[in-house]
């Protein structure tokens, strides 16, 4: 009674079988196909069928949107530039600084081509410095100075250069990153070590007899007089005229005289106080702390 039973069960496996020959034979032919067209070697993975390549497209549009929207937010300066010198690509701090140069809306910054938004001197470095190292290294980074109503602005630029699908320049990329706060920073700090070394430069008399000198000569006073006292941990020597006087916020930036009294006291630890203001006379002041020299053994 169960014969009927086995020769159905027979007949599911042998079909199985067949399916099973079949496929090994059209995967036989395939594997010799992709070896004859590789010429003997290795398969190429993209020559095989991928079911997962719908998935890739999605996958990579996605990421696609997370590095535009990143883009877009980052805090510096990112554009491209197609073969035509145009922009086909900004984010809005891009648009923002294009706008500005050429004194239009940052949304119609887009599509201009680069000799509407940067100065002549610019496309000069360009086309001597800029492109020829992209295209010998790939990439160049520098300084930049740009000046527009009556602002200077110092950038720092680094480009590079994307290539088609042959391996022939198509695209130039930049990030930009604005440094002027720290180069004004850094010419604060030159001026300052200048006017330093002119003051160490003068003799000890020069250094003790300037706040005088300047007393005598810009208060047109006919009285000066020196105070020198210890209080507490500090010294404080003040000068003190009934000239013309003056008004302290316009004094000069790197004038050897109060400048170079503020930078001494300053390298001692102290501070430096003016009073002043026209015609009520002049008041500077000097406090530094006292140092005892240590003990000899």
């Amino acid at each position: 009674m169960h014969e009927p039973v086995s020769r159905c069960a027979m007949r599911d496996q042998d079909k199985t079988k067949q399916q099973l020959v079949a496929e090994l034979v059209q995967l036989r032919q395939r594997v010799a196909e992709v070896q004859a067209n590789g010429q003997g070697g290795e398969p190429e993975a993209r020559s095989l069928p991928s079911p997962t390549r719908p998935e890739d497209g999605r996958q990579r549009s996605r990421l696609h949107a997370i590095l535009t929207a990143a883009i877009e937010c980052l805090p510096f300066e990112f554009f491209a530039i197609g073969p035509d010198r145009r922009y086909i690509l900004q984010n809005a701090v891009s648009r923002q600084h294009a706008g500005e140069a050429i004194g239009k809306c940052p949304e119609d910054v887009m599509g201009k081509h680069l000799t509407a938004c940067y100065p002549e001197g610019y496309m000069f470095r360009r086309e001597t410095e800029i492109l020829p190292a992209l295209l010998q290294e790939g990439h160049w980074e520098g300084e930049l100075v740009f000046s527009s109503a009556g602002k200077t602005m110092y950038v720092l630029q680094h480009s590079f250069l994307i290539e088609d699908e042959n391996g022939d320049p198509s695209h130039i990329a930049s990030v930009s990153t604005d440094i002027t706060e720290r180069k004004q920073a850094e010419e604060a700090l030159e001026r300052e070590r200048q006017t330093l070394w002119q003051m160490l430069q003068a003799s000890d008399h020069e250094r003790q007899t300037i706040a005088l000198t300047n007393a005598c000569i810009h208060s047109k006073s006919a009285k000066v007089t020196v105070t020198m006292a210890q209080e507490g941990p500090e010294v404080r020597l003040e000068v003190r005229d009934w000239g013309v006087g003056f008004d302290p916020e316009t004094v000069v930036k790197g004038h050897f005289g109060l400048e170079g009294i503020r930078q001494r006291a300053r390298l001692l630890g102290g501070r430096l106080t003016i009073e002043s203001r026209p015609g009520a006379g002049t008041r500077v002041q000097v406090v530094v702390p006292i140092v005892e020299q240590p003990s000899a053994g």
